[in-house]
Formats: structure tokens, C-alpha cells, sequence
């Protein structure tokens, strides 16, 4: 099972900017510790996110950022690319499920939060595919 979502980005500014994403850990809906260990493994085991921008992937893991696995992570900053001034891009951000994910997460909501870490104004428009 698998959605995509496109994302425009914008740079509003006058200024080229270095645009930047990562992960953080977000809050969870207030759930016993048994729930949250399987929130946990949702993220770290059976969903994986993957972000691309113009065919290019610029990260593909697990969906909470890959914070304690090997390989690619969204802890630290990873570079969507220098935004000239008026610049729009689109970022496509693909949520993928394993098959082998049990039936016991069906009801399950996982979070995770993408930031730009940015110092600038900017618009963001979110479009459903």
C-alpha cells in the first residue's frame, strides 16, 4: 500500500536560498506504552517515506527519519537545492507500507514531522494527488 502527496515550495523572497528538510520526532497521540512501542515499529519497520524533486530521490528510509538505523537519514539536513529568488519547486513525498505489516497496526496513527529549518518567509502550498 502506498500514497503520494506533491508539495510546493516557494521561495518568496528577493534572495536565492539554500532550502533544507529533515525529520523530528513528533508527538504522539496519548497512547500506553504498549501502543507506543508499536507506533515505533510502524515507523521504524514497515513504513517507508521516500522524497524526490524532479526525478531525483533525495531520501528514501524508514518513516521516522531513519534516527537509529544505518544508511540515509533525515536527522540531519538534507538539501532540496538552491531556490532562486521567485523560484517554485514540487517535492513528491511517497508513503509506502510493508506487506508483511500485521493486521494489529490497521487503527494505528504514527506521526512524523518534516521541518525546513529556513530563516526566511516562505509559502507553502500542499497538494493532495
Amino acid at each position: 500500500c502506498a500514497r503520494s502527496q506533491t508539495i510546493s515550495v516557494y521561495n518568496e523572497t528577493d534572495e536565492e536560498v539554500l532550502m533544507q528538510l529533515h525529520a523530528e520526532p513528533a508527538s504522539q497521540k496519548k497512547m500506553n506504552s504498549e501502543k507506543l512501542k508499536m507506533v515505533q515499529q510502524l515507523l521504524t519497520k514497515y513504513a517507508t517515506i521516500e522524497i524526490s524533486k524532479d526525478g531525483k530521490v533525495l531520501y528514501q528510509g524508514t518513516a521516522d527519519g531513519n534516527f537509529t538505523g544505518e544508511g540515509q537519514s533525515m536527522k540531519e539536513n538534507i538539501s532540496l537545492g538552491k531556490f532562486k529568488a521567485g523560484e517554485r519547486k514540487k517535492l513528491v513525498v511517497k508513503l509506502s507500507l510493508s506487506p508483511q505489516m500485521d493486521n494489529k497496526y490497521e487503527k494505528l496513527l504514527a506521526k512524523v514531522t518534516l521541518s525546513m529549518p529556513v530563516h526566511i518567509h516562505l509559502h507553502f502550498h500542499h497538494k493532495a494527488k
